[in-house]
């Protein structure tokens, strides 16, 4: 006869994989629910999950900021930002930021320093990626966003050359 102790002993390995197993799928749908990564596939994003750090920032803090090198690319999970330039004239809102949104890549992509401040209006939950597992395991979508950044980049140009 088997006791419950030893049955619970004999177990308790498969569960933990099993529920190792259910953390990956829940990684892999709240990934999967982000517009900029929806269209990789499931092998794709179970390698980029790893690879995304989970950070909190308060409502007011600085997530990144304007001239800084640039060494994340972040996407908002939770929470509302800002992205504010500063000039000679002052400081601008460029936009707001919510869920699904991301920031940091024109940095990464163009090599220059950070072009914006974005600051957390709201407690604020997003996914970092660093920016050599960027570059690799985000490699489909750089052209678009490189052309993207390169919008973003131009349209802050203009809109500097006005004020």
């Amino acid at each position: 006869m088997l006791r419950k102790g030893d049955f619970d002993r004999l177990l308790a390995p498969h569960l933990t994989v099993s529920e190792r197993v259910d953390e990956v799928i829940r990684e892999c749908e709240d990934l999967r629910r982000l517009p900029l990564l929806s269209g990789l596939g499931p092998s794709e994003l179970a390698e980029v999950g790893p690879q995304l750090r989970r950070e909190r920032f308060a409502a007011g803090g600085e997530v990144v900021h304007q001239g800084d090198a640039g060494t994340r690319f972040y996407i908002i999970q939770s929470g509302q930002a800002e992205v504010v330039q500063e000039s000679g004239a002052g400081s601008r809102r460029l936009t707001l930021l919510g869920p699904g949104d991301y920031f940091g890549e024109i940095a990464l992509l163009l090599d220059v320093p950070r072009i914006a401040t974005v600051r957390a209006l709201t407690p604020l939950k997003v996914r970092s990626l660093e920016r050599a597992d960027f570059e690799v395991l985000l490699s489909g979508l750089v052209p678009v966003m490189t052309a993207e950044a390169e919008t973003r980049v131009e349209h802050s140009r203009m809109v500097d050359s006005l004020t």
